[in-house]
């Protein structure tokens, strides 16, 4: 069922008294608040997602969304929550794998949770744990990038007059780079 668009009603309590502006609809279960953000943060830094987080606190993840959009010092906070509950899973996975050498655990499991656990970390915290990939373009053995600039010429619409002044401009510089080469295998 779509959502229905909250609209601004104006309500004369007396005529001569000012408008006031009341909003329709439901009023917010939750307040954007210290408290409430460091809640999220704490839930996150042990090692829950956003949506767990929301989940435990009751909140709609549409509102902490919203409330990323609004405050940006809540955006960082989550920011950085996401780089510790990373950080928290990735301790939980090394002790996974101590688990293993100690209890041989099934490997097949332990591999899908690693698997899981990279996949997760480098899209939650790509700037820590992404791929670290270096481009670099570089020229015949390399040297620096070589660039040439051609020069297109219409001789279509060109007078008999022009083609023939242009066909002698690329003769004399035909034979001077003919006179160029011819040089260079003499020294």
């Amino acid at each position: 069922m779509p959502k229905k668009k909250i609209e601004q009603e104006v309500v004369k309590e007396e005529p001569d008294k000012a408008l006031t502006v009341r909003k329709v609809g439901r009023p917010a279960k939750y307040i954007y608040s210290e408290e409430l953000t460091n809640s999220i943060y704490d839930l996150m830094v042990e090692g829950k997602d956003m949506v767990q987080a929301c989940n435990e606190l009751g909140l709609n993840r549409g509102t902490v969304y919203r409330w990323k959009d609004q405050y940006p010092e809540f955006d960082s906070l989550c920011a950085r929550a996401r780089e510790a509950m990373m950080e928290k899973r990735i301790s939980d996975l090394r002790t996974s794998i101590n688990e293993y050498e100690t209890k041989k655990t099934d490997p097949t499991y332990l591999k899908i949770k690693l698997s899981f656990e990279q996949w997760n970390a480098e899209r939650i915290a790509p700037r820590l744990y992404g791929q670290k990939n270096r481009t670099e373009i570089t020229g015949r053995d390399g040297n620096p990038i070589q660039v040439q600039q051609h020069s297109i010429i219409d001789s279509r619409n060109l007078t008999q007059d022009e083609r023939e002044m242009l066909r002698q401009v690329l003769l004399a510089a035909q034979s001077r780079e003919e006179g160029e080469e011819d040089g260079e295998e003499d020294v």
